[in-house]
């Protein structure tokens, strides 16, 4: 399949997804019962977080982010793969914009197969990675957007627990040789609600 016919592909699984959710949950708890058991790498998220961040400054400190963030997580496609609903805290930051990541996971490579969107990219930021020593890691090339020039990416879940996990996104110069430099930080508790809202 061409790149464009895969990109419009993958847009159309993300418009169904983001459509059903306004009306019912974006999907269901539980994997369909013929799912690969790698499925649960990410499987193991599904359910409602409560997040707060932290953003890295010109001088290398680290400053808060405003509010608390919801990100919800289901099972879809059957119960064959997983996507997220993240959603930032309006209230203190009245514009930034909800997104959506589509995760498909392939049993014979162990590798994941991600597309991320917002409403307010033109693009579609496309990750693979794999789980390594109970993290997840995931890898893109991002064009230049905002205070970033064109950049490698490298999507870290880690201290992954029941009620908690971290997450960092690390930013390198294209190259073959990447020096990641860490620039924000997300702390994620489960909230305790069995089935997040949709």
């Amino acid at each position: 399949m061409h790149a464009c016919e895969r990109s419009a592909s993958a847009l159309a699984l993300l418009a169904m997804a983001a459509t059903t959710a306004v009306a019912t949950p974006l999907g269901r708890m539980d994997p369909a019962a013929s799912a690969p058991a790698g499925l649960m790498q990410f499987g193991r998220l599904v359910g409602a977080w409560t997040c707060t961040g932290q953003s890295r400054q010109p001088d290398g400190s680290w400053k808060a982010t405003a509010g608390r963030h919801a990100w919800h997580w289901y099972y879809v496609l059957d119960g064959h793969a997983v996507a997220d609903v993240w959603r930032p805290d309006r209230e203190a930051q009245p514009d930034a914009a909800e997104g959506i990541n589509l995760r498909t996971y392939d049993a014979a490579s162990n590798q994941w197969d991600i597309v991320w969107a917002t409403r307010t990219q033109p693009r579609l930021d496309r990750f693979k990675g794999a789980e390594r020593d109970g993290n997840m890691h995931l890898f893109a090339e991002r064009a230049g957007s905002g205070e970033f020039g064109p950049h490698l990416m490298r999507i870290t879940f880690f201290n992954i627990g029941p009620r908690h996990f971290d997450w960092k996104y690390e930013a390198s110069a294209p190259t073959d040789s990447p020096q990641w430099r860490e620039v924000q930080r997300l702390s994620c508790e489960r909230d305790g609600r069995v089935a997040p809202d949709s």
